[in-house]
């Protein structure tokens, strides 16, 4: 089944350093192994129902392939600065088969429409494209590139 819990019921407040309540409120989209969960996000109305608890439009964080994040888009006004603070945990934290991305999506609860909140598709699809490819030799048959 579907979850949809606080941060601060699934991690002690302890960890944050403090009371949470000063902080922004937190959902945690998974199921209830917390295990393979983030698709959970996409079933239903998973998305209206966090949006309509917070009252705004949604950020959303991949956690990783677990869990992803809610996060009201009133409470941040920037959502690169969430992105840099995605990458930068999955570049120290996640096991890379657990990434999902290194964006940040948003929930426009209006339209239900979810899209990349930190950079255009064409942005993404440019950088991509620009970094130049280099062959590495696997074998002698074969050869792999890297972007």
């Amino acid at each position: 089944p579907i979850t949809v819990d606080p941060i601060e019921d699934l991690i002690p407040v302890q960890a944050f350093g403090g009371d949470l309540s000063e902080y922004t409120v937190i959902y945690v989209i998974s199921n209830s192994n917390k295990v393979l969960g983030a698709a959970n996000m996409l079933y239903g109305d998973v998305l209206s129902d966090v949006s309509d608890r917070l009252g705004s439009n949604l950020y959303i964080l991949p956690s990783s392939i677990h869990e992803v994040l809610a996060i009201s888009s009133d409470s941040i006004p920037d959502p690169k600065e969430l992105a840099d603070m995605v990458k930068t945990i999955n570049e120290t934290t996640v096991l890379p088969n657990d990434q999902l991305s290194d964006h940040v999506y948003s929930f426009d609860a209006r339209t239900k429409k979810l899209s990349l909140a930190d950079t255009s598709i064409e942005e993404t699809r440019n950088d991509s494209m620009s970094k130049e490819s280099e062959p590495e030799i696997v074998n002698n048959n074969f050869r792999r590139f890297h972007r």
